[in-house]
C-alpha cells in the first residue's frame, strides 16, 4: 500500500485507517513481519520518492536553491541565502580565516557541502545545499548550540517541509 500511494500520506494512522486498524495493532504486526516500524517504511519510501526525483530534473542548482528559498518564505522559516566556506578541518579554523571568509561574504563553515557538490559534479546533476546553524564562533568566544531543542525542532520542520512538497 505504501510503495503505490504518491509520497503524501506519511502517517502510520493513515494507513492504518485504511485497514480499519489501529495504529498501535498495525505497527505491532508490521514490525513483526518486517522487522521495521511502519513510519521507518513510509520515510524510507518518501526519501526514494525524493531520490529518484532529484535524479530526474533538468532543474539547475540556482533552480533548486531558489525553490527551496520559495519553500522556507511559505513555511515562515527563518533563514539566510548565501555563501558558505567549506573546510575537511573543521575544529582548526583561525580567527583570521574566519574573518577572511566573512569579508568575502561567507555566512557559514560546514564540512559536508564539498562531497555533496563534488559528488552532484561527477554525476552531472544540480544540488543544493541547507544548512542549521548550530555554533557560533565570534571573537574569543565559540558557543554551542548543537544539541538544544531548537536546533532539531528546526531541522525536523526542515525536513518534514521538503518531504511533504516533493511528495506533492
Amino acid at each position: 500500500m505504501v510503495m503505490k500511494d504518491d509520497g503524501t500520506h506519511r502517517t502510520v494512522t493513515y494507513y492504518a485507517d485504511k485497514l480499519c486498524y489501529s495504529p498501535k495493532h498495525l505497527s505491532t504486526i508490521v514490525k513483526h513481519v518486517c522487522g521495521r516500524s511502519p513510519l521507518k517504511i513510509i520515510n524510507e519510501h518518501a526519501i526514494e520518492k525524493i531520490k529518484y526525483q532529484l535524479q530526474n530534473t533538468d532543474k539547475s542548482m540556482k533552480e533548486l536553491t531558489d525553490e527551496l528559498s520559495s519553500l522556507l518564505k511559505t513555511n515562515e522559516i527563518p533563514f539566510k541565502r548565501g555563501i558558505h566556506w567549506t573546510t575537511d578541518a573543521g575544529y582548526r579554523e583561525t580567527w583570521g580565516q574566519v574573518i577572511e571568509y566573512r569579508e568575502k561574504g561567507a555566512l557559514c563553515v560546514e564540512m559536508e557541502g564539498v562531497g555533496l557538490f563534488t559528488i552532484a559534479n561527477y554525476r552531472n546533476c544540480a544540488a543544493s545545499a541547507m544548512y542549521v546553524v548550530s555554533d557560533v564562533y565570534v571573537e574569543d568566544d565559540w558557543k554551542l548550540g548543537w544539541g538544544e531543542n531548537v536546533l532539531e525542532e528546526a531541522a525536523e520542520k526542515v525536513i518534514d517541509m521538503i518531504v511533504e512538497t516533493v511528495g506533492k
